[in-house]
């Protein structure tokens, strides 16, 4: 049973540790991303200054794009922060969860320890027993013993005053 918890907390410990790689993952693509955004406003801004003196219609087309881009990013931003503070809860409660079942872990650990202690403690006392009965016991039977053997040697020793 102990064997299996502590299968399930490395299990659950390589569960976190495969979130983490993939929120690294995901960072770098996210990073990549804005690159991706990053050099596309530059080369906005380069088509810009080569065609300053183009018509009116197109320049507004341009800032129209150049708004929806940014209200792009600003909305992948705010997913990419909404995202964040959902791991970091996440992440929270897998700590909390982790962090429960190391503390019953070393709870079982404890009571195991316990337990054990207590069985040998009975053990002691019960051997301790078992040997103060076998002394009496070895007292009682050499007492016996001995009252027989001064029957034997009395009525002996009887005989051999009849015989005198």
């Amino acid at each position: 049973k102990l064997e299996r918890r502590r299968a399930q907390v490395a299990s659950f410990r390589d569960g976190l540790e495969t979130q983490l790689a993939e929120r690294q993952q995901r960072r770098e693509a996210e990073e990549a991303e804005k690159q991706k955004w990053v050099r596309v406003v530059q080369g906005h801004t380069e088509e810009f200054a080569r065609h300053q003196e183009a018509e009116a219609k197109q320049k507004q087309l341009q800032r129209e794009e150049w708004k929806r881009v940014a209200a792009a990013d600003a909305d992948r931003a705010q997913q990419r922060k909404e995202a964040e503070e959902r791991a970091q809860r996440v992440e929270r409660e897998n700590l909390r969860r982790t962090l429960e079942a190391e503390a019953a872990h070393k709870e079982q650990v404890e009571q195991a320890k316990k337990e054990r202690s207590q069985q040998r403690a009975r053990e002691a006392q019960a051997n301790f027993e078992d040997a103060a009965r076998d002394r009496e016991s070895k007292r009682s039977q050499e007492l016996a013993e001995a009252q027989l053997a001064a029957q034997e040697a009395a009525r002996q020793a009887a005989v051999r005053d009849a015989a005198t």
